[in-house]
């Protein structure tokens, strides 16, 4: 299939913004088997909330377009796959006055079709200039322009003062697990690459049906620390280094709505999937928003009220399991409005993870809280064994359009990753899921891991009980987290497990080990406290009596600073064949392939 190159560039403003576009010129020939990336430099001379570009008419063949500063430091990357001549791509990254950036295409690798025209720079307006045209990946020409043909900009505008929060709520679903996903090497994080279309307060993530084992999850941005409206981030969860199931379904990226985009799939730790989904199943945003109240006189400030969208990232199709699968797993999103709360829950199908991870989309750790301990109808503080189903909170400023990532695992054990099949993105009002995350931070389009559900929540406040709960300082801001549980008549925890025969009955072989690596998530998410829900389903036949068909549900609460980093407790489980010797089951793979 023949593929093209976008050659505009547009961006979205506010109240009092101003839009600028500059023509380029066509394409006076095409130049074949070109393999290096291609386009042009420029320099903002205002603010601007992104650009737009248009691929000109003799380009072909491309498959993605890169955003970068004058160092070739990547702000922003989309597939271009499916587009063609006159088509436009977008990038919704913030660019400041003065600073020059870049915007480059190319193949990833494969020979595509250079559009090539004699150019007089610099092209300018009142919104930027175009200086050069790039070639050769970072060589710059005064006398021709490559790939792009005209490029859009639009500057910010101002808002009025005088205005009342009001919440809006959205959801996006990502789709049933198709399988579940475990090898030994399978530790690197998992998970969805998100996107947020407008500022987003909250964000909530639910681990897929398949996916298990995971004890992590993380919420990271698309490369840096802040997060911001219209970057990416990552929500990546994992055991710790140990195996564990990865869930995992087939999906059509990205989800979105108006606050939220997941983008991508997350394996192998940093890998993304344009196909699969794993370990989280939904991911929910909140965010505080502010409108003008008029009273017929005067303005006033009515106070605050908050939006609440919730992306559902369907069930697992599978629980992926094998001696090596210990990356990190999850979804990258990306915040189309400021975030305040990010929820993620655990799929079904996802099992032995010990800590949850947010990160930005370069991989650095936002937030992380443990996930090792917590058991169905039950409270505690802080380590808690997720289950299939359960909901964990991640807390956090995400700003809108701004790209972030929920990434789970187990700490280095095997854990089982939760994964199906997904049409990214799936998107709500605040939020949208762009990608699955397996392999630590590869992208699926075609994949979601161990979330099956994203939502944004209000903050809730942890109450503390046998165990103390770290609280903030000025100079760190702790985690807490409340875990509620079903106790049984004795007072003693009740233990979640599943009869073997139900394991069998939904396609997996109940001695299959867990994964030992991590699902993520990558989101875009924006300004505000964040707060991330995962949903997970424990195997764990040898616990329960087999007239008990069915693993309880539990929801955890947690708010993670940037700063706060804590440690989850890893956990093993033991397969025991019928005459009880200890067993070793592996499903051959690799973590850093979506599939």
């Amino acid at each position: 299939m023949t593929q093209q190159v976008y050659n505009r560039i547009t961006g979205d403003g506010i109240d009092g913004s101003r839009e600028g576009t500059l023509d380029l010129d066509d394409d006076d020939e095409a130049q074949h088997n070109q393999r290096n990336r291609s386009g042009f430099a420029f320099v903002p001379k205002q603010t601007l909330e992104g650009v737009a570009c248009r691929i000109s008419s003799e380009t072909a063949d491309l498959t993605r377009a890169q955003l970068t500063d004058d160092d070739e430091a990547v702000l922003e990357e989309v597939s271009i796959a499916d587009l063609e001549a006159g088509d436009a791509f977008t990038f919704e990254a913030d660019l400041e006055a003065g600073e020059a950036y870049r915007v480059l295409v190319d193949a990833d690798g494969k020979p595509f079709v250079r559009g090539r025209t004699a150019a007089e720079f610099p092209f300018e307006d009142d919104l930027l200039a175009v200086t050069n045209g790039i070639y050769g990946g970072y060589l710059e020409s005064d006398g021709y322009r490559y790939c792009v043909d005209r490029i859009t900009a639009e500057s910010a505008g101002v808002g009025s003062s005088s205005t009342e929060i009001e919440r809006e709520e959205s959801e996006l679903d990502l789709g049933s697990d198709e399988e579940a996903q475990s090898w030994s090497s399978l530790e690197r994080p998992s998970g969805l690459r998100l996107r947020a279309e407008a500022d987003v307060d909250a964000l909530e993530c639910r681990i897929s049906v398949e996916t298990e084992g995971l004890t992590a999850a993380r919420l990271v941005d698309d490369g840096g620390e802040v997060l911001e409206a219209g970057e990416a981030y990552r929500v990546l969860v994992d055991a710790g280094g140990e195996s564990y199931v990865r869930g995992r379904a087939a999906a059509e990226f990205p989800f979105e709505d108006d606050l939220l985009a997941v983008t991508d799939g997350i394996y192998g730790g940093s890998y993304r999937s344009e196909s699969y989904r794993y370990c989280l199943d939904r991911v929910v945003a909140e965010r505080e928003y502010e409108v003008s109240v008029y009273d017929g006189e005067s303005e006033a400030d009515g106070g605050s009220d908050h939006e609440v969208a919730t992306l559902e990232l369907g069930a697992d199709e599978e629980g992926q399991s094998w001696s090596s699968l210990d990356d990190p797993s999850g979804v990258r999103f990306r915040a189309e409005a400021p975030i305040h709360t990010l929820e993620c829950r655990l799929s079904a199908e996802s099992g032995g993870l010990t800590r949850a991870r947010l990160t930005d989309d370069g991989g650095e750790v936002l937030a992380e809280r443990s996930i090792a301990d917590l058991e169905a109808g039950e409270t505690v503080t802080f380590e808690a064994d997720l289950e299939a189903g359960d909901t964990f909170v991640l807390a956090g400023d995400l700003s809108a359009e701004t790209a972030y990532r929920v990434v789970c695992d187990a700490n280095g054990e095997p854990f089982v990753r939760g994964r199906t099949e997904i049409e990214y993105p799936i998107e709500s009002d605040a939020l949208e899921a762009t990608h699955g995350i397996y392999g630590g931070d590869l992208e699926s389009k075609s994949y979601r891991y161990c979330l099956d559900r994203i939502e944004p929540t209000e903050p809730v406040e942890s109450e503390s009980t046998t165990e103390p709960v770290p609280t903030s300082s000025a100079s760190t801001h702790g985690l807490m987290a409340e875990l509620t549980t079903r106790r049984r008549d004795d007072g003693r925890r009740d233990r979640r497990a599943v009869d073997r025969r139900e394991r069998q009955s939904i396609g997996r072989d109940p001695r299959l080990p867990r994964f030992a690596g991590p699902c993520q998530s990558r989101v875009r998410p924006a300004d505000g406290e964040l707060h991330v829900e995962h949903r997970v389903r424990r195997l764990r036949p040898d616990r329960v009596p087999r007239d008990q068909g069915r693993t309880s549900r539990s929801a955890i609460t947690a708010s993670v600073s940037r700063s706060c980093s804590v440690g989850g407790r890893p956990t093993t489980r033991r397969n025991t064949s019928p005459s009880g010797t200890s067993t070793s089951t592996s499903t051959t793979g690799a973590s850093a392939t979506p599939g």
